[in-house]
């Protein structure tokens, strides 16, 4: 299998899947991607890790669960070991983590615990000072505002940027603590 949206930097590559139908489920035994640099990460100290470190290698990508076709509910894991999630001539992660997708639709909780084995992110490739979308509603601890949406989606994420993340660009040369 192959799922790639280049202008995202996404490339999951030579994937594998192992699903069968159990009466109204759908169980997703294994759904694999090993990791594959596709593209070279042009910031140096991110570069040197990923093309030196024994570390960096042997890393994958795998997905597991199951949906019940009728009641639109199911239970997806995705287990990531050193996979290159992103990467773009401007961007690059490398992450190790758990998530979970416990969805009964329109509902749908996401968790998890990732850590960024490696990444960068230029800076100057945003063109500009960034700005939350139109559509994104900030809401300050103490202000109540009912918003009613099309999904109801909880996202309790930890999210560990480790030691070797790196901010680039408008002069900046850093790393995150």
């Amino acid at each position: 299998l192959r799922v790639v949206m280049i202008d995202q930097g996404v490339r999951l590559l030579d994937g594998t899947l192992q699903a069968r139908l159990d009466n109204d489920r759908l169980v997703l035994e294994r759904l694999a991607f090993p990791a594959r640099l596709r593209a070279e990460p042009k910031e140096w100290r991110t570069s040197e890790w990923v093309n030196t470190n024994p570390d960096a290698k042997g890393g994958s990508l795998v997905v597991t669960g199951d949906w019940n076709l009728f009641e639109s509910r199911g239970i997806i894991d995705v287990v990531l070991h050193r996979f290159p999630i992103l990467q773009r001539a401007d961007r690059y992660a490398m992450m190790t983590g758990d998530l979970r997708l416990d969805a009964a639709l329109p509902d749908i909780a996401i968790t998890g615990k990732l850590t960024a084995d490696a990444g960068w992110f230029d800076l100057d490739m945003l063109g500009g000072i960034p700005t939350v979308d139109s559509d994104v509603v900030v809401i300050r601890p103490g202000e109540e505002q009912e918003v009613s949406v099309p999904l109801g989606i909880s996202l309790d994420l930890e999210v560990d940027l480790g030691p070797r993340f790196y901010l680039t660009g408008y002069g900046l040369n850093s790393g995150l603590v």
